[in-house]
């Protein structure tokens, strides 16, 4: 008994080793939805580089910052670079932008927390990924 279950699962595995991949309408082996499409018909590789110098030159998006392990300046970042920060959405970034026009800027981090919402378990949070430069 258990060498024919033995022989039938080394035949289905032998068969279904050889029967070849689905196709799809283009002959390719993998779906359409997998393939990545480009319209342009440049064929040489794309390079992006963003370069930041000691704070000279213009700063990368504040998502980029991140993945870079830079602090996002809180007094020059707008709503869209602030919601990049874990724990703050729209309504809050909006928040902190009012608060910071209302004082003329932030001159410490920890001024963050007289921002309603921001408490001090979110302000550990988002110290370490903030810096404060001053307002021009």
């Amino acid at each position: 008994m258990r060498v024919r279950w033995l022989v039938g699962l080394v035949a289905g595995l032998l068969l279904w080793s050889l029967t070849p991949p689905p196709r799809g309408p283009q002959g390719s082996a993998w779906p359409e939805w997998s393939r990545a499409r480009s319209t342009s018909t440049n064929t040489s590789p794309r390079l992006v580089t963003v370069t930041c110098s000691g704070g000279k030159g213009p700063r990368p998006p504040a998502r980029v910052a991140l993945l870079l392990g830079q602090g996002i300046e809180l007094n020059r970042a707008d709503a869209e670079g602030l919601s990049a920060l874990p724990g703050i959405g729209p309504v809050l970034a909006e928040r902190i932008i009012a608060v910071r026009a209302a004082r003329g800027g932030f001159s410490t981090i920890a001024e963050l927390a007289e921002v309603p919402g921001i408490g001090p378990r979110l302000l550990a949070r988002l110290a370490p990924l903030l810096e404060v430069a001053p307002v021009h």
